[in-house]
């Protein structure tokens, strides 16, 4: 074990041992233990340098077999670079295939040679082995990755005292590391410890393994490097302890139901156990009968279980021969109601009746076809050489054809999205029970379901979708779902890829593709092709169902179809324009080699007489050769060609056509199978050597990237010597997020999108960590240089941040590191010796682009976009892993996981610096290989990062799909660092639906993030847009005229012009005059300056009228009906463009009718007043504006009167009350009018008759009175 890990650990060597013996300790060797006390030899450097690798060969030796106890650092000192770099080396989830062997073998020697290699035949990838120790260490009733409520957290049984949910006992499951204060180390080992290991593992090294020897002791060995793995033991225990957090009262309610079961139990055990004493022999105990009494119990309920099991069966049998007889039923009727709906239209045509027709819901999901007949018509050209014309698209795409795109296209995405978050909401449902109808059911390769693979595949089908989530069920991805969702990637892209070349012709159907994550999961969607060809017979029934493939193969590789000549020519057509390669393929059962232009994963189906449909499109380009990417992670059997695809961008303008099936076994038996794979090598080795050398140096050469001050220079000439001898001032100056990029989307950092860039030169985003080294850094140490010498001695080991062949730069020279030579600790040899003076202290930078211009601002990007899509990783991880442990999909937990992410970004988490260390950078580096960021800069990333946080958070919001309000967003760009986030901030809209009786609506932590193939979706909906806007926004006499007014006038006359010319429906009998006071012709005025409005300037363009205040200024039109209408409930509209001047505050009227006015208030506010009778209601709007140009409009429609000023509504009211109020008060004063008229008249009647009978009385008394 010595020898093994003084190799295996020693990131420096790369000498390859091959016949070396592997040193492991026999079972009867006692091992040594040996208490090191460095403090004894501190007076003798060598002495304590002997102690100090002692220790650390101790500590590196237990790490081998998986033991991180807290001993290993018992005596407080914390770990060494070497025994991080080793302990990371041993938990990484992808090692080295060599490497893993070696360290099986070095486990245990009952791990020989023969034995090592038969169990990687079957697990060759340590997730795979370890996925497969998961599923073995599974106890009854509560184990490690099961949904059971102490699973992975207690290590118990049903019943356990109620003292293990106390928070003293929960702070337990968690350990710290006295490395890392706050480090949390997973305590799955203490776990797993409370229960001795199943015999199911034991009995499987032992008959299916053939490990005869110390099985117990290699159970608890690949136990412990379980517990120390990186994601089955770290991350896992961060998802346990979320859970004991989410489900702790949940956990204590089920296990107090348990308790209460077992009881139960219990009463029924000691009733039996009571019976069975009375029968049994003198002397025999109670407790000898419980063993019996309980296994009786459990054989009747093994057996009731089984007789469930296969009544079930039955049931299951007899209901899928039902649902076929339904299924053939529902065919033979919709021929039935096909053909009645047919006679039906010919008779409705024979009788000259137009007939109607319906649209049925299985006609709108026809996705393919509809998408297909919105972009090719029998008589148009193909929608891709429209587009690419000069003529403009619309005249040949009208707009209900790409109204029609625009809803095939938002439809079919609605229908994925709806359907794959119902499919991961009953994923833990049983067949019966979903939803959404399972349509393929197929077993998992190789023993699936021990290896804890799940032990069957499904598909789903609905709204004329297929759903199948991209999970490693066949282990073709090394037991990785993360590289299944990339293959599931490489779908979409494949669909999208001959998407648009099948659009050049009517005779290929491309199904629509996309992919949906949804908690750590991606489903991938495509558009269900009507492949079954069917065959009716007299009487409707279904005499035949067949799917006729004549591209490809459906039974893994056995017989490969190559059956229709007019197929393959279509696909040699598109290959053509794919630079893609004709190649031989030959099926395990064929007798010769066939030669096919695609992929022989592409199947290709006959759909009727003249088309083809093509599905199964995952595998369909070049695949990235392992030998040309060397800096990336080694992946089992060379397996990375089936998630490390390149890109068609790169593919079509590579030199050369390259094959598909170059890197497969079906086409290596061939006669141009060698060609083939050399030409996959050389074009990888050509995309990583020479295309990223050309991005590199083409963003390199770009203008100045990044902020910048205009106090500080954008580059220190004494750190960096490349330092443009350019004035500050005179540079342009980049902007950071928080300014004008910001409108740019969160996909940019300082106006430069990194995804992008890679992606238009046919780069994959997986060569970041390479590109980034190719960019100038200062290396952390110093080199001192002797003149005619080859080495530099260096003050700090540059192994750590430089390979073999590096091009550095130290004293103003350009060296490269020696491929030869020795390269120590303290020594970097050079390819040719240093000419210059002997200096001491340079400054070392390291890089390869020749302008380091933008060297560290690029690498701050690249880095960036690295950290984001690494926590995107973890993220989808923790919430893969939750669902796994949960049993179910729980979207209530992704909440506490995207939070504590987001406060690990920030620095705002207690564990914030250790999450960076041993989360967020070793994913980096799994992900982006280990040149991505080294382990010296490693301990500096998040400061690093500090000046790009607001983006950060931003872009690792919009990968995963987590919603960020707008207030916490503010609160978090007043104050990035340290910001901590809550629940509340992961909600995007500020007002929550609520409902009767509740106070908020649901908060979804994290929302569905779907991708899409479709690629003319975004141009439809540019195109439809532009003709919406040109109709809307074209001249204004045009767009005034479509709505035909009766009176329009423009004002436009030229100078001395007494008529105002109507342009309206009506015509020259409604032309206006102008009286006194109004001058024609004057140009359109603005105002020159906002601090001096009262300066005016003329602009070109049409004309106007000023009306002159002093002199009364006015228009006279003659009496109209449709202008004035009489009848209250009729509709009518004015509108009107106006320039104010100021004025002191008297009552101007800008348009008059005999039903309506506009004008300007004494207070300066708009008005719009209607004429009702007597009654005058009136409108009041905003302030108006002076010397500026206002557009108002005054609507009635019989019951509202609305007031627009500049396309705003600013005021409304309802006419009737207030006519009403007016009437009323009108009638009041006339009745109040009338009655004092009579009161006046009675007043003066009795006036007049008190008057003249006074005057009847005096004449009475006269002599001529009677």
């Amino acid at each position: 074990m010595t020898a093994f890990a003084s190799i295996l650990t020693n990131p420096f060597s790369t000498q390859e041992v091959e016949d070396e013996p592997i040193e492991t300790p026999r079972r009867d060797e006692k091992s040594l233990v040996v208490d090191i006390d460095l403090d004894v030899y501190g007076q003798d450097p060598d002495a304590y340098r002997q102690a100090y690798n002692a220790r650390s060969r101790s500590r590196i030796e237990k790490m081998l077999v998986g033991c991180f106890p807290p001993e290993l650092h018992g005596d407080g000192a914390g770990e060494s670079d070497k025994e991080r770099a080793v302990r990371r080396q041993y938990a990484s989830p992808i090692p080295d295939p060599d490497d893993f062997m070696r360290r099986l073998r070095s486990v245990n020697p009952v791990f020989s040679v023969l034995k090592t290699e038969e169990m990687l035949l079957e697990l060759p990838s340590k997730r795979l082995l370890l996925g497969y120790i998961e599923t073995s260490l599974k106890g009854e009733g509560a184990c490690l990755g099961t949904s059971s409520a102490e699973s992975h957290v207690f290590g118990g049984h049903f019943g356990a005292p109620r003292h293990r949910y106390s928070r003293r006992k929960q702070a337990t499951l968690i350990r710290l590391s006295p490395a890392f204060p706050g480090l949390q180390i997973p305590d799955v080992e203490t776990v797993l410890a409370t229960r001795p290991i199943p015999p199911f593992l034991t009995t499987e090294l032992k008959e299916h393994f053939r490990l005869l020897k110390d099985d117990l002791v290699v159970a608890e060995a690949l136990r412990k490097v379980l517990a120390s793995d990186f994601e089955f033991g770290l991350l896992t225990a961060v998802v346990t302890e979320q859970h004991a957090r989410h489900d702790a009262w949940l956990q204590r309610r089920v296990v107090e139901r348990a308790e209460k079961g077992a009881e139960n139990a219990r009463t029924v055990v000691d009733r039996k156990v009571r019976a069975a004493m009375a029968s049994a022999k003198r002397g025999t105990t109670p407790l000898q009968l419980i063993d019996p009494t309980v296994d009786d119990l459990l054989n009747r309920c093994d057996l009731a279980l089984k007789k469930c099991d296969e009544q079930e069966q039955l049931a299951r049998e007899a209901l899928e021969k039902e649902q076929k007889k339904i299924r053939l039923t529902k065919l033979t009727r919709n021929y039935w109601l096909k053909r009645r709906r047919d006679v039906k239209r010919c008779h409705n045509l024979i009788k000259g009746r137009k007939p109607g027709v319906e649209v049925l819901p299985e006609d709108r999901e026809q996705w393919t076809e509809r998408y297909f007949t919105a972009l090719i018509h029998a008589d148009d050209v193909s929608a891709p050489s429209r587009l690419k014309s000069n003529r403009k698209p619309l005249n040949q795409l009208d707009e209900l054809r790409l109204t029609e795109l625009i809803s095939v296209c938002e439809g079919f995405l609605d229908a994925c999205v709806r359907g794959a978050t119902t499919v991961l909401h009953e994923w833990h449902l049983p067949i019966s029970e979903k939803t959404i109808p399972v349509v393929s059911e197929k077993d998992a390769d190789c023993r699936a379901e021990v290896g804890g693979r799940g032990p069957r595949v499904y598909k789903y089908e609905a709204w004329g979708v297929r759903y199948e989530v991209a999970t490693d069920e066949h282990g073709i991805f090394n037991g990785s779902d993360e590289y299944a969702a990339k293959a599931a990637g490489h779908e979409r892209n494949g669909c999208r890829a001959y998407l648009r070349e099948a659009l050049e012709t009517d005779k290929l159907r491309v199904p629509l593709s996309a992919t949906v994550d949804y908690h750590g999961f991606r489903v991938i969607c495509t558009a269900v092709l009507p492949t079954n060809l069917i065959k009716y017979g007299d009487s409707g029934e279904v005499r035949r169902e067949r799917r006729e493939l004549v591209h490809g193969t459906d039974d893994r590789g056995e017989v490969v179809h190559n059956d229709s000549r007019e197929c393959n020519n279509l696909l040699a057509g598109i290959a053509r324009k794919l630079n893609l390669a004709a190649h031989n393929v030959k099926g395990s059962k064929d007798l010769n080699p066939k030669t096919i232009h695609a992929s022989v994963d592409l199947r290709a189906y006959k759909l009727d007489e003249d088309r083809f449909g093509l599905v199964n499109l995952w595998n369909c380009l070049p695949s990235e050769n392992p030998v040309g990417s060397e800096h990336l992670p080694v992946a089992p059997r060379g397996h990375s060609i089936f998630w490390r695809m390149l890109r068609p961008e790169y593919v079509k303008r590579y030199q050369q056509p390259l094959s598909p099936d170059g890197d497969c076994a079906i086409s290596s038996a061939t006669e141009d199978g060698d060609l083939h794979v050399s030409r996959v090598i050389d074009a990888t080795k050509h995309l990583v050597e020479n295309e990223l050398t050309l991005l590199a140096e083409d963003l390199a050469s770009r203008g100045p990237l990044g902020p910048r001050s205009r106090d500080v220079p954008a580059f220190d000439p004494i750190a960096d010597p490349f330092a443009l001898e350019i004035p500050v001032s005179t540079r342009k100056m980049g902007s950071g997020y928080n300014d004008s990029d910001q409108r740019l989307g969160p996909s940019r950092l300082w106006g430069l999108d990194v995804t992008a860039e890679l992606h238009r030169v046919g780069t994959n985003l997986r060569h970041m960590g390479l590109l980034r080294r190719k960019f100038w850094r200062r290396l952390t140490g110093t080199a001192r240089c002797d003149f005619g010498s080859s080495v530099l001695r260096t003050s700090s080991d540059f192994r750590l941040e430089l390979e073999r062949g590096s091009r550095i730069l130290v004293a103003g020279r350009v060296f490269r590191v020696s491929s030869t030579e020795e390269f120590s600790e303290d020594r970097c040899p050079l390819e040719e010796p240093f000419e210059g003076l002997s200096t001491n202290s340079e400054v070392v930078f390291a890089g390869e682009v020749r302008d380091a211009r933008n060297s560290k601002e690029m690498r701050i990007a690249l880095l960036c976009e690295m950290v984001c899509r690494a926590a995107k990783l973890l993220l989808r991880f923790y919430m893969r892993r939750s669902a796994r442990l949960h049993g179910c999909v729980v979207p209530s937990i992704a909440s506490p996981f995207a939070i504590d992410l987001l406060n690990a970004l920030t620095g705002g988490h207690p564990t914030a610096d250790v999450i960076w260390q041993e989360e967020i950078v070793p994913r980096v580096n799994q992900s982006y290989g280990d040149r991505a960021i080294d382990s010296v800069e490693a301990c500096t990333v998040r400061t690093t990062l500090l000046p790009t946080l607001p983006y950060l958070i931003r872009r690792v919001s919009a990968l995963c799909g987590l919603p960020i309000n707008s207030k916490a967003l503010e609160a978090f760009d007043a104050q990035p660092d340290g910001f901590v986030f809550v629940s509340a901030d992961l909600n995007k809209s500020d007002t929550s639906v609520s409902s009767l009786g509740a106070c908020s609506g649901s908060r979804p932590a994290c929302q569905p993030v779907i991708k899409h193939g479709i690629c003319h979706l975004d141009v439809a909906r540019g195109l439809l847009l532009a003709h919406k806007a040109r109709q809307c926004t074209g001249d204004y006499n045009k767009l005034i005229k479509r709505h035909k007014p009766p009176l329009y006038l423009p004002l436009d006359e030229r100078p001395g012009a007494h008529l105002a010319r109507n342009r309206g429906d009506v015509g020259g009998s409604l032309d206006g005059y102008f009286a006194k006071g109004v001058y024609c012709g004057v140009p359109f005025l603005e105002a020159a300056d906002a601090q001096a409005d009262v300066i005016r300037r003329p602009v070109e363009g049409p004309k106007c009228c000023r009306f002159e205040p002093s002199e009364c200024g006015h228009i006279v039109s003659s009496y109209c009906s449709r202008i004035s209408p009489q009848k209250p409930s009729q509709s009518f509209c004015l509108e009107l463009w106006a320039l104010l001047a100021e004025d002191e505050g008297s009552y101007r009227i800008a348009c008059m009718t005999g039903r309506g006015a506009l004008a300007v208030m004494n207070t300066h506010e708009w008005c719009f007043t209607l004429f009702c009778g007597s009654a005058e209601v009136v409108l009041k709007g905003p302030k108006s504006r002076v010397n500026e140009w206002q557009h108002v409009v005054g609507t009635y429609d019989g019951t509202m009167m609305r007031l627009f000023v500049n396309g705003r509504p600013t005021a409304r009211m309802e006419v009737a009350p207030e006519v009403l109020a007016q009437n009323e008060d009108a009638n009041q004063g006339r009745k109040e009018e009338l009655e004092q008229i009579q009161k006046d008249e009675d007043a003066a009647r009795a006036l007049c008759k008190k008057q003249t009978d006074k005057q009847a009385k005096v004449y009475m008394q006269t002599s001529e009175g009677p």
